[in-house]
């Protein structure tokens, strides 16, 4: 059998991007989104000493940057994800880094 693609949360970004931190309904969805890339982020200091991967994510309409959790490094490094996987994101937060989300 033949699995029909999964359809990417169209606007997801947008939302996020436009977003206060208190909208509920926005921060329990589970959208679809699209890697684009996975960048390596050395430790800069501070209390971790672990890597953190840059991750851009689509929506098949716009793209962002985000922060993976430490505790998914392993999903990169074992190539579980790779560039153009496609997965559900079933937590997530957003965070100010520098004056812009």
């Amino acid at each position: 059998t033949t699995m029909s693609p999964a359809q990417l949360t169209t606007g997801i970004c947008a939302r996020l991007n436009s977003s206060e931190n208190d909208d509920d309904d926005l921060f329990n969805s589970q959208p679809i989104v699209q890697f684009l890339s996975f960048k390596r982020v050395p430790p800069s200091g501070g209390t971790s000493t672990m890597d953190r991967y840059r991750v851009i994510v689509s929506d098949g309409e716009h793209f962002l940057q985000s922060m993976l959790a430490t505790q998914l490094n392993p999903l990169v490094e074992e190539e579980q994800i790779v560039k153009h996987s496609i997965a559900v994101i079933e937590k997530f937060t957003c965070n100010l880094v520098q004056g812009k989300k």
